[in-house]
C-alpha cells in the first residue's frame, strides 16, 4: 500500500501502523490544502483526498518534515480530520521550520470505513512555500 509503512501498531492493530502523506509543495495561497496519502509530484490539491481502514485504528502521534523550508513570517498547521472534522491531533510549525512533531496521549480513533484526510492551512504572510513536504501519523 502507498503512503503506509507495515507494521504492529502502538497499539496492538495489526497492519500498517504508520501512514505518510506528501506533496512537492502546498503553495502560498491562503487556500486550504489537502496532502494525498503517499507522494504527490505537485501542488496538494484543494479537494479532500481521504483514506479509509478496514479495522480499527488509534493514531497519537504526527510528524512534519520538509527537505527545504519555505519563508515568511507566517506558521502551517496540519490537521488531521475525521470524517471531514478536524480533531485534536494538529501540528503547527513555523514556515522556516523543516520538522516538527505533536503527540497526543488520548489519541484520535478511526472504526472501519471513516475517513482521514490531512488538512493543510496557512497563517501570516507565506513568502516561499516549504518544498517535498511530509505528515506522517502513527
Amino acid at each position: 500500500m502507498i503512503g503506509s509503512r507495515r507494521r504492529r501498531g502502538a497499539r496492538g492493530q495489526a497492519g500498517p501502523s504508520e501512514f505518510i502523506f506528501s506533496a512537492n509543495t502546498v503553495t502560498t495561497s491562503a487556500t486550504a490544502r489537502y496532502l494525498p496519502s503517499g507522494y504527490t509530484m505537485g501542488t496538494a490539491p484543494t479537494t479532500s483526498v481521504p483514506v479509509t481502514f478496514n479495522g480499527t485504528r488509534v493514531f497519537t502521534t504526527i510528524r512534519y518534515r520538509a527537505r527545504l523550508a519555505g519563508s515568511g513570517s507566517g506558521s502551517i498547521v496540519f490537521t488531521v480530520r475525521k470524517e471531514g472534522v478536524g480533531t485534536l491531533l494538529t501540528l503547527t510549525v513555523l514556515l522556516t521550520a523543516t520538522s516538527g512533531v505533536f503527540v497526543l496521549p488520548a489519541g484520535v480513533s478511526f472504526a472501519a470505513g471513516e475517513a482521514l484526510d490531512v488538512e493543510v492551512t496557512k497563517t501570516g504572510t507565506v513568502t516561499t512555500s516549504p518544498t517535498d513536504l511530509s505528515v506522517t501519523i502513527s
